[in-house]
């Protein structure tokens, strides 16, 4: 098979986050296709197990250590009066450097995938003899942006900055890249209208790997009281996931409790932060930090909710609580970029009022309303369908 070189920003396994979930499966995808050599790093040390894993998957395997923030501070600095973003240093070492030049002498590679704006910079040299597709996945550059209207003083300052000089960097490799790819429909007119560039802004959306979110696979149920079980699940040091949780806990939780059905809210996910873990002094609030297994939750849960104000592209905690036939709750931001065939199979609310009274008249019922979203999410987001046209874009590169 023709080789590829493929740089991701974190090393694709496991698969138990946003980005994570899509550089695995589009790693998955690409072995099938081609000889893939992966250039990566890792920022969990607790995924230094799953290298081999990892290996695995592909032709060669190059990973480092990403830099902690305080080693990248001299970069941050020269950042600063250089005007370029300070997400670039965090994720650029030499030695990386070193192998994607080397890699692609030697093994006369034609096709390049960038995982994320910040691995672009490892191939800007090469543009000349590279055809290159960038999966941007989200406009980044937007995310800081709206950051900083969350934040005062020298967060505030930081955040603005990033998403004025991420916006810059972010054009500058579109320009160059043979296609630019984004998670929706929605992000990608986004980006267009934001950099002013039309062609080559494509879409292609997650999906799920719905053998494994299959809700007929049995599990023992992780929750002990018999009470009506509300669950959010995610990265919780995520800010747009630690907002939405803490707007939740404030605005809607105390109407809750004014209600005579016992119910408790479940926080999955990993690091939570400190302010989340103060949460769990609430009676109601169940935090259980980093499981091994998230099905469960979903399954047996009574209502899974996602009341993101802020949020990027596609979000898999909606897809995969579907995939479950989990009765779920979402913002209209949450739902961003997902096209459901059938109107029926979310309940939206924005306002807290809304979210208040719809949560209210499910614990007033009987039983848990049925719900048979898996074939719909089996139908419409099976990540092979979803990832061909990349193939498609590559042959006819290959044509060129």
């Amino acid at each position: 098979m023709k080789p590829i070189l493929l740089l991701v920003h974190r090393l694709p396994y496991p698969p138990n986050k946003g980005d994570k979930i899509r550089s695995y499966h589009l790693l998955k995808f690409l072995r099938q296709h081609r000889d893939v050599y992966l250039g990566t790093f890792i920022d969990d040390p607790n995924d230094w197990q799953y290298v081999e894993t990892v290996k695995d998957l592909c032709t060669a395997l190059f990973v480092l250590p990403r830099r902690k923030h305080y080693q990248a501070i001299p970069g941050f600095a020269k950042s600063i009066f250089k005007d370029t973003p300070l997400s670039n240093d965090l994720f650029y070492q030499p030695k990386m450097q070193k192998w994607v030049d080397k890699i692609l002498s030697e093994k006369q590679i034609d096709d390049s995938i960038v995982f994320s704006s910040s691995m672009g910079q490892y191939i800007q040299k090469h543009k000349r003899n590279l055809n290159i597709l960038i999966d941007f996945v989200d406009v980044d550059s937007l995310k800081w942006e709206q950051y900083s209207q969350q934040h005062k003083g020298i967060k505030k300052w930081l955040y603005k900055r990033e998403g004025k000089t991420l916006s810059y960097f972010e054009r500058k490799l579109a320009i160059t890249s043979d296609v630019n790819i984004f998670v929706s429909e929605s992000e990608a007119n986004i980006f267009k209208k934001r950099s002013g560039l039309f062609k080559n802004v494509i879409s292609i959306a997650n999906g799920v790997d719905t053998e494994y979110f299959n809700p007929s696979i049995e599990f023992k149920n992780p929750y002990v009281n018999k009470e009506f079980k509300i669950v959010f699940t995610g990265m919780m040091d995520y800010w747009p996931n630690i907002d939405a949780v803490k707007w939740f806990v404030t605005e809607v939780i105390p109407a809750l409790q004014q209600q005579s059905i016992p119910f408790s809210f479940y926080i999955v996910g990993a690091n939570p932060s400190l302010d989340l873990q103060m949460l769990a002094q609430i009676p109601q609030i169940r935090i259980t930090g980093r499981v091994e297994d998230i099905r469960p939750f979903l399954k047996y849960a009574d209502l899974a909710v996602a009341p993101l104000r802020i949020a990027r592209g596609i979000q898999n905690k909606v897809l995969e609580a579907l995939s479950m036939n989990t009765p779920i709750m979402v913002s209209t931001a949450a739902l961003e970029g997902i096209e459901l065939p059938q109107n029926n199979l979310v309940k939206i609310a924005n306002e807290k009022n809304e979210w208040i009274h719809q949560i209210q008249t499910l614990m007033n019922q009987s039983n848990r309303p049925s719900v048979n979203s898996h074939v719909v999410i089996e139908q419409c987001y099976a990540w092979n369908n979803k990832l061909e046209p990349l193939i498609q874009y590559l042959d006819a590169n290959d044509d060129k």
